[in-house]
């Protein structure tokens, strides 16, 4: 009995290894390029025009950007009204960044979300919009 439970855990043992490996490509290097074009920027909220209708004065939004490049993002800033609030410059994937944040300290009023974006080469990529508390 002892041999057969073991001779069952090498079968299942070996089947797991070659499973793990069956569909899997295999990781090939490739020469990214010259860097052709500027980031790409999506502002996904708020958009342009947003009305935020809240009973506080003061109140948090959460933002979401999209960036792509087509080589290498270097960082990301994002503005309020002029003032810096937020800064990217470390990515999981360097082509695509997705960030969520959020902001605590929107105030009546209308407001201006700048997004700046720059590549490994120096390109840079500038989008706004426009919303409203």
């Amino acid at each position: 009995m002892k041999t057969v439970k073991y001779i069952l855990s090498i079968i299942f043992v070996a089947f797991l290894m070659n499973a793990c490996n069956n569909g899997i490509d295999d990781i090939t290097q490739v020469n990214p390029g010259a860097d052709e074009t500027a980031p790409s920027i999506s502002i996904v909220y708020p958009t342009e025009g947003t009305e935020i209708k809240v009973f506080e004065d003061v109140t948090s939004i959460e933002i979401e950007i999209k960036v792509t490049d087509d080589i290498e993002i270097k960082d990301i800033k994002v503005q309020m009204d002029g003032n810096q609030i937020a800064l990217f410059d470390s990515f999981t994937d360097y082509r695509i960044a997705i960030e969520k944040f959020t902001f605590d300290n929107l105030t009546d009023g209308d407001h201006k979300l700048t997004v700046v974006a720059t590549d490994l080469e120096g390109k840079t990529t500038t989008k706004e919009v426009n919303f409203k508390k």
